[in-house]
């Protein structure tokens, strides 16, 4: 009997812990702050899945854009995918739920790849940066080879690990904070908490955010004193080239602003609860929103970064539309203000229009056969019976069509 009772006493012991442990991390914020930023996760999930998928399937198909810029966007668009498959969809629970309720083992989890995969986007961009002011300063160095772009990608993912693996062997903790949406560093509390959170935002946050702005500054230099030559040494007319200059220094501003304004907040939040001494005086919904903020660039990465480029831009139409390969039907090139404003009704043409096009341009190569067979004054043929090799010859000649390799090596890439 004493048994039994001593059982009874327990068991209400650890009940009455779970429940006032639910009751310390439980909190709802309400319709007002649940939906709105609910839909804008669900938003963020859908860009996020379908952009970033579409880059790995398009670069995946065609061989001939297997280059060494697709690398660093292929590497973003997995880290941002899985960061969208893995990570939101567990946020998005959380938030309508207002607790946690997939137990201790996943909410390690959950911290360890909520921060590989956001600390892995961030390095990756910052050697996206990288890549773009070497290529366009020093357009004849060989510095990067293939084989310093995948150390390069490998060297983002071993940090991005590191920094993910600090809270699990000692180095702060990972748990639920009480209104967040998912699991990740405790409050810092002591002064070793707090020198997690100095590294974690210097080395992630800080020195990205000087390399982008110190590559991106000399790029925009290199490209204005290129123009500057251009008028000075040559009678060309420039204003194709300062068309493409604006259209580099929007990409490169809406980088930037893009950076501050996913990643600010999340900085500024991190840094407050860090050094303040007060935390019940940072509103618990501040946590949910710095970190939507992250989601919000893995959604924005692939429209800034991916439809900047042509030949994903292309690769995209033709996923979509069903449409045969556009590196065929027309080569990949740099097209001027009035050649981009003359084809841009390629844009408005349904899969109707693309098979007229095909049927027209089989009938007008027959008539080019004729026409060039007419212009090179093929000797005329005295016996019927004996074949015309010079025509065959001018009908292999004229369906030559360049090589892949040759291709894309005059590709430009504009992003």
């Amino acid at each position: 009997m004493s048994t039994t009772v001593a059982f009874m006493i327990e068991d209400e012991k650890r009940y009455n812990g779970t429940k006032s442990q639910l009751e310390n991390t439980y909190h709802y914020h309400g319709l007002s702050v649940v939906v709105p930023m609910s839909l804008a996760l669900v938003v963020f999930i859908i860009l996020s899945v379908m952009g970033n998928l579409m880059v790995i399937v398009t670069v995946l198909r065609h061989k001939e854009m297997r280059t060494r810029t697709n690398m660093f966007l292929v590497n973003l668009a997995v880290a941002d995918l899985l960061t969208a498959v893995i990570d939101m969809p567990i946020s998005l629970v959380t938030m309508i739920h207002g607790d946690w309720v997939l137990g201790e083992f996943f909410c390690k989890l959950n911290g360890f790849t909520m921060a590989l995969l956001l600390i892995c986007s961030i390095h990756t961009l910052m050697y996206i940066s990288i890549y773009k002011y070497v290529s366009i300063t020093r357009p004849f160095s060989q510095v990067m080879t293939h084989q310093r772009i995948l150390l390069m990608i490998v060297v983002t993912w071993g940090w991005s690990a590191v920094c993910a693996t600090f809270p699990l062997l000692g180095w702060n903790k990972i748990i639920y904070k009480k209104g967040s949406s998912q699991c990740g560093p405790g409050l810092p509390k002591s002064w070793k908490d707090r020198s997690h959170s100095i590294l974690i935002t210097f080395s992630n946050y800080v020195i990205p955010l000087a390399v982008m702005i110190f590559c991106y500054f000399w790029i925009f230099k290199e490209i204005h004193s290129h123009i500057q030559r251009m008028r000075e040494t040559s009678n060309i007319p420039v204003e194709d080239t300062i068309f493409q200059q604006k259209r580099v220094s929007m990409t490169l501003v809406l980088v930037l602003s893009c950076f501050l304004i996913c990643w600010t907040p999340y900085v500024l939040y991190s840094t407050t609860v860090a050094f303040i001494q007060d935390k019940s005086k940072v509103p618990l919904v501040i946590n949910p929103i710095a970190y939507w903020c992250g989601y919000m660039n893995s959604a924005c990465n692939p429209i800034i970064y991916a439809f900047k480029t042509p030949s994903l831009r292309q690769g995209y139409k033709e996923m979509m539309c069903g449409r045969m390969s556009f590196q065929e039907r027309f080569p990949i090139q740099l097209l001027t203000r009035e050649e981009e404003e003359d084809k841009q009704f390629l844009s408005r043409f349904t899969w109707i229009s693309l098979l007229l096009l095909c049927f027209i341009r089989k009938r007008l190569d027959n008539h080019s056969l004729r026409a060039a067979e007419e212009f090179q004054e093929v000797p005329v043929r005295t016996n019927l019976n004996t074949p015309d090799l010079s025509v065959q010859n001018m009908r292999s000649s004229i369906h030559l069509q360049p090589s892949n390799e040759e291709r894309r090596e005059k590709h430009t890439d504009t992003g």
